[in-house]
């Protein structure tokens, strides 16, 4: 499926360059409470036959992480496939469920997606049936496409952001293409906010993600989950019981608890919240398919839960085998040395946050989609506001975490339900999430860029020139230093604002906005 965890590529423009926020050079960084990650346009490939209508590149896209991740879209696909589709590019990790390519050409699978799409915007209230009926996504298929709301970050393919940023929920898309198929695409309206809580049943199959891997086959899976599910619901055997004995999920010890979702903030489950939510209390329903293998679904009242909160600092390492262990041994040494420092001076840890451009505060609820298990037990044995005296791997970093209070936390942002549409690059925020070496690959490419162009004077271009060079040079000096790079790159700007006419360095902050834009809304085209 094309929705999974969305991991951003930071752009090499960071510096291009806080053109709106100009700021004397004052030897001091600002902070902004929000500190929002920076977002990538993930790029398609130039397609080698292109066949099919393509929405334009929308703004969206010159949008923070932080904004696209606090929104949700609702909608569900129909995906036409085709002798040339790659799968593997919308599944996440080793899950591959789908069945071999169909034999039948681009041209043809187009043909049949208009055919289909004409249907499904002539009467949107048959997009389900005709989901049902023509789409070739074995995994939603059978539930007439519904994908369920799904945070706009964990959206891989840039193409499904900007069809949803034109459609009206009821409305349905023209077919568009994607390295998978053709797909079309309607748009749900926000449901009524409601908690909703369950318990699950996972039946594991090869590739899917869980406790262990999983010498059973998709079919056979399936078989053995429409088994249990019928149990399940005849009501014969209890259902934590049917957990205990047949879940390959990562929740068995806790009787497949899902945790307590908000219908408007599914999470990381959006098709799972989604069928909760049309379920009664005590109901049963499924077998689903998903990557965690085929979920057979109770639902459960909502019930209080113990509520977390904490910062967090990241010292990453290269995942890869080649250079992980060299790679795991340096992040883990400059953990502890932090880890020290802010044991002793736990009022810092903001500060060490700013430096290593680390998230600011995680708040989840236990059992909650928003936490994990083991966060929830490395904060059980700190006290609120102590710092963890040893670092916690947790993915492909050391963490050095600080227990928050909830209590004290402003509440939780709204959840938006409209994609951004700024109208120029958030240039502070980028320069926060970019550290010094792909800024300074930005500086160097902006000054190229400016060389080329007839914009400026000779004598402009010059001092243009030296002075993106000489910051390059600076900031590859100190890379890591959020904060440094932050002054060196307003210190810069401040030089420049000096060394320029007002028309010229006006001209460079509309030249260098310009640029920006170009590379963040390239043209949208898919192999």
């Amino acid at each position: 499926m094309m929705i999974r965890y969305i991991r951003y590529i930071t752009l090499t423009i960071g510096i291009t360059l806080v053109l709106g926020g100009l700021q004397a050079c004052s030897g001091h960084s600002t902070t902004d409470k929000k500190a929002p990650l920076a977002q990538s346009a993930v790029q398609s490939a130039t397609p080698s036959d292109p066949t099919g209508f393509r929405y334009p590149p929308a703004r969206w896209r010159l949008a923070m992480f932080d904004e696209l991740n606090r929104t949700t879209l609702w909608f569900g696909h129909i995906a036409i496939r085709h002798e040339k589709s790659q799968t593997e590019s919308f599944r996440p990790g080793l899950w591959q469920p789908d069945p071999p390519n169909p034999n039948r050409s681009v041209a043809e699978a187009l043909t049949l997606a208009e055919q289909v799409a004409a249907r499904a915007v002539a009467a949107p209230d048959t997009f389900e049936q005709l989901a049902l009926q023509y789409s070739e996504d074995i995994v939603t298929r059978n539930e007439g496409g519904i994908l369920g709301g799904n945070r706009a970050s964990q959206i891989t393919d840039t193409g499904f952001l900007d069809v949803l940023a034109v459609l009206k929920p009821g409305e349905v898309s023209k077919p568009f293409r994607t390295p998978y198929g053709f797909h079309i695409l309607k748009r749900y309206a926000p449901p009524n906010d409601e908690t909703v809580s369950g318990e699950r049943i996972v039946i594991g199959y090869q590739g899917v993600f869980g406790k262990k891997e999983n010498p059973r086959s998709r079919d056979e899976a399936l078989k053995l989950a429409t088994k249990v599910a019928m149990e399940a619901k005849s009501g014969t055997r209890d259902f934590r019981t049917l957990v205990d004995e047949y879940s390959d999920g990562i929740d068995p010890t806790v009787h497949g608890d899902m945790g307590v979702f908000s219908t408007r903030d599914p999470e990381y489950l959006p098709r799972e919240v989604y069928h909760l939510a049309k379920l009664e209390i005590g109901e049963v329903m499924g077998p689903i398919d998903s990557h965690f293998g085929f979920e057979i679904l109770k639902r459960v009242p909502a019930t209080p839960r113990v509520e977390y909160a904490m910062a967090a600092i990241a010292f990453p390492f290269v995942p890869g085998p080649d250079l992980r262990e060299a790679s795991m041994a340096d992040a883990l040494h400059k953990a502890e040395a932090a880890g020290r420092e802010l044991t002793q001076q736990p009022e810092r840890f903001e500060e060490f946050q700013q430096i290593h451009r680390s998230e600011k505060i995680r708040r989840w609820a236990e059992g909650e989609g928003r936490g994990d298990p083991m966060l929830s037990r490395a904060l059980d044995e700190l006290a609120m506001g102590e710092v963890a005296k040893k670092p916690l791997l947790y993915g492909s970093a050391y963490w050095v975490i600080k227990r928050l209070d909830p209590d004290t936390l402003p509440p939780r942002e709204p959840i938006l339900t409209e994609l951004p549409k700024p109208d120029a690059p958030d240039f502070e925020a980028l320069l926060r999430v970019n550290n010094g070496q792909q800024i300074a690959g930005a500086a160097r490419s902006l000054a190229e860029a400016i060389q080329k162009s007839t914009a400026f004077s000779a004598e402009g271009m010059q001092r243009i020139g030296e002075t993106l060079s000489n910051l390059a040079t600076r900031l590859e000096q100190n890379p890591d230093d959020g904060s440094a790079v932050h002054v060196n790159v307003h210190c810069a700007l401040a030089s420049l604002k000096e060394k320029l006419s007002v028309e010229q360095f006006n001209r460079f902050k509309s030249f260098g906005q310009n640029w920006a834009i170009r590379i963040m809304m390239p043209s949208a085209s898919v192999e």
